[in-house]
């Protein structure tokens, strides 16, 4: 395979670039992005930034007793192994070789792939966040003559700046995501028709809206909305009640029917579902874990509404959420087991990229993997907008 030794640079590198200007989140949360080689099941220890404040200055004959300045951090597992294979022409690796700027379309669409991946990881922990703005299905940032719900006109991000401010978000690092209807209404406001572009990151970021209210807006299809609301009810087919504050119950809905993220409106109360089980013996009941335990005690045939068509956008502070990253095997080009194997860390963003080339019968396979784990840090600095 010593012919793919002089391309498999080129498509790692280019590979890279891309993965940079697509995957969003990655690049605005807390990261931990090592350059070591890791394993999938790994444990890695993210500092986090802790609160200092400024003490008085009182001159004394002896030093006082200097206080302990701990530093936080959060332990994030390695439990997301990705990867994405595609295919390359010859004609594909000769204009590769030839053109600086050519990415194949299989190429790109492999690295889109992972690129969601670690994105929608992300958007995974929004049911964790302390905070959230708006209503199911009513996109923000609609135009009124005159508005009086918090996601009216440009009262969505003001709202969301004063909640940042009083959970004492720093001024610096605070971004939204909006999906791309939030997007179209929020740039049919003057208000964020002119917003200048972010001029800080050197490397461009897909979807870049630009900085408005001190938050910097970004859109992304990540999340997309989906298609099935439906009435359902509480059933335990036992004798009681789910008790208040309980964080499980079961609905009349077989597991198939229920993801998480779907929204389960009960008397009035919004919860988000983070993970369902089967419900032993029964296909048409499922065990739904809730973000958050109930409000109220629920009796049997309780109704329910399963919501899923609704956007779902993220307004929160980088230190709300570690991400570590790490490549899965040491950087550079080695060769091993019949394979070429080439792992690249960006020294500027910290991404990790691997691209592994392996000869078949009469056939070459070209695969990229990423390695990488999310953890809610700070749930008090993070905000979910509903649409």
């Amino acid at each position: 395979m010593s012919e793919f030794g002089n391309l498999i640079p080129r498509i790692v590198s280019r590979g890279l670039l891309q993965l940079r200007q697509t995957a969003i989140l990655p690049r605005l949360v807390n990261n931990s992005l090592g350059a070591d080689a890791g394993r999938s099941g790994d444990v890695i220890v993210v500092p986090v930034a802790a609160s200092i404040d400024a003490s008085d200055v009182t001159p004394a004959a002896t030093v006082p007793t200097p206080t302990a300045n701990a530093v936080d951090h959060v332990e994030v597992r390695l439990d997301n192994w990705k990867k994405a294979a595609f295919s390359l022409s010859d004609k594909d690796m000769m204009e590769i070789e030839a053109r600086s700027d050519f990415v194949p379309l299989q190429m790109a669409n492999a690295v889109q792939a992972l690129a969601d991946a670690v994105n929608k990881s992300i958007f995974s922990l929004a049911p964790y966040f302390k905070h959230e703005i708006g209503a199911l299905g009513e996109t923000p940032f609609q135009a009124v003559a005159t508005p009086s719900e918090d996601y009216h006109d440009v009262r969505a991000a003001i709202k969301a700046r004063k909640i940042l401010n009083a959970a004492g978000a720093p001024k610096i690092g605070r971004f939204g995501v909006l999906d791309y209807d939030m997007e179209a209404n929020a740039l049919a406001l003057p208000q964020f028709a002119d917003a200048a572009r972010a001029g800080t990151a050197s490397v461009p970021i897909d979807g870049e809206i630009g900085r408005k209210y001190g938050i910097d807006w970004f859109a992304s299809d990540v999340l997309q909305r989906r298609a099935g609301d439906a009435g359902v009810t509480v059933n335990s087919n036992a004798v009681g009640r789910f008790a208040k504050g309980a964080m499980t119950i079961i609905i009349s809905a077989a597991p198939s029917a229920v993801a998480a993220l779907d929204a389960l409106v009960i008397n009035d109360v919004k919860y988000l579902v983070t993970a369902v089980a089967a419900v032993t013996g029964q296909n048409t009941r499922s065990e739904v874990t809730l973000n958050r335990g109930l409000a109220t005690a629920l009796a049997d045939n309780t109704s329910v509404v399963m919501r899923k068509q609704y956007g779902m956008g993220l307004i929160m502070h980088r230190y709300a959420v570690a991400l570590a990253m790490r490549p899965l095997s040491k950087n550079g080009l080695v060769l091993g087991a019949g394979s070429h194997l080439m792992a690249v860390t960006d020294p500027e963003t910290g991404l990790s990229l691997r691209l592994e080339v392996s000869r078949q019968y009469k056939q070459t396979v070209w695969e990229f993997d990423v390695l990488w784990g999310v953890a809610v840090v700070r749930p008090e600095l993070g905000i979910r907008l509903y649409g």
